[in-house]
């Protein structure tokens, strides 16, 4: 059901695909390891298998993007930030890894007839100078943005509020794209302003 308009199509521009259905295919990946994926082995069995430094440092990260969602406020009621923290995890990762694989599939496409074992020097500067224009950077976040598009009574934002383990979709926006460099890059944000904080709220 995902693999049509608007998150995909055939037609669509590659960053426009990567910034649709690719950060959502990387938003499901990085459930694997969010708060509540990450207690999971390689064979799906609950087990502690981190240790005890990874386990804090995790928890530390995990706790400021907590308390960023925590701040977020619609309808009178503040996003839990607590309840919400393993879809805002995903959010984080997915369009992190949505965007790197579209940086890395633009540079593999533009430097295919150049042969690393042929021509190594040749290679190594394309691959380090190969970069999308600043118009089709833009149109990724875009994309990303258009996933959460839409319309919703009051007393159902109410709800979702109270009840959904989901982030309203204005913050699942806004919340992780705040805290991309990435994006403050690409669209030129202000550092210090409310789209390019100082301080970035950063797991993986």
């Amino acid at each position: 059901g995902m693999l049509q308009k608007p998150f995909f199509d055939a037609g669509y521009s590659m960053e426009r695909n990567f910034g649709g259905v690719g950060a959502i295919m990387g938003h499901e990946l990085t459930h694997g390891f969010d708060n509540t994926g990450r207690k999971y082995d390689q064979h799906s069995r609950l087990k502690d298998w981190w240790d005890r430094e990874t386990v804090d440092e995790f928890d530390s990260r995990g706790q400021c993007i907590a308390k960023l969602y925590s701040t977020f406020k619609l309808e009178g009621l503040h996003v839990k930030g607590n309840a919400t923290l393993g879809e805002n995890i995903a959010d984080f990762g997915g369009i992190k890894s949505a965007y790197h694989g579209w940086l890395a599939w633009y540079k593999a496409k533009q430097c295919e007839g150049v042969s690393q074992k042929e021509m190594p020097l040749t290679y190594e500067l394309c691959q380090r100078t190969a970069m999308p224009a600043h118009g089709q950077r833009q149109l990724f976040w875009l994309s990303y943005g258009q996933n959460w598009c839409d319309k919703e009574r009051a007393q159902s934002m109410r709800m979702s509020l109270l009840t959904d383990e989901h982030s309203p979709d204005q913050f699942r926006v806004n919340g992780p794209l705040s805290q991309n460099q990435d994006f403050a890059t690409d669209f030129k944000c202000k550092k210090g302003t409310r789209m390019n904080p100082e301080d970035k709220c950063q797991l993986w």
